[in-house]
């Protein structure tokens, strides 16, 4: 066998597998060797080296607070799939959350100039009479029992300016009903 690689002794062989490991750069427990089929197996074996965790449920993904651990339990299920090892996964979710907290901080800063551009719009088109005006709003949110998240929520889905029309109209209408009805007693 010596003969086959033209090796003259013992110390050849020696310097040629230390040359081998230059080569390399690591010994060859270290080295990765990868599949040339599909076989599951055998890439499930690069993957482990890689460092995939043994199973889906054994990642551990960073999930921003105030969420749940539904999506990452999901994406866990694709990560292992792919094979991905746990140094990708975090990283990878730690750009995700941080991505989504920007978006949502910009889509809330958004809405919020949306909503003063459409406040300013109802005092232009209220005048000398928007506080009076925003004084039933508030009179008819308090009378139908409506609180501040769900004023909120008619706010996102009306805009401010829809929403206070809204509750303006109908405000204004009981406290012309309730005149009437005392000046019909």
């Amino acid at each position: 066998m010596i003969m086959d690689r033209q090796w003259k002794n013992p110390a050849d062989l020696l310097k040629s597998y230390a040359n081998l490991e230059k080569l390399t750069g690591v010994p060859a427990d270290q080295i990765i060797k990868l599949p040339k089929t599909n076989d599951q197996a055998a890439w499930n074996e690069v993957y482990s080296k890689l460092g995939r965790p043994e199973s889906a449920d054994k990642y551990t993904i960073p999930v921003p607070e105030g969420q749940t651990a539904e999506f990452a339990k999901q994406a866990a299920e694709w990560f292992y799939e792919a094979g991905m090892p746990q140094s990708a996964v975090t990283k990878l979710a730690e750009k995700w959350n941080g991505f989504m907290a920007d978006q949502q901080k910009m889509t809330m800063e958004k809405q919020a100039q949306e909503f003063q551009i459409q406040v300013n719009d109802l005092k232009k088109t209220w005048g000398h009479e928007f506080d009076q005006r925003a004084a039933v709003v508030d009179r008819a949110a308090e009378s139908f029992g409506i609180n501040e998240q769900q004023l909120s929520s008619l706010k996102s889905a009306l805009g401010p300016k829809g929403a206070m029309e809204l509750l303006y109209n109908i405000g204004s209408k009981i406290a012309l009903e309730s005149t009437q009805r005392s000046e019909e007693h």
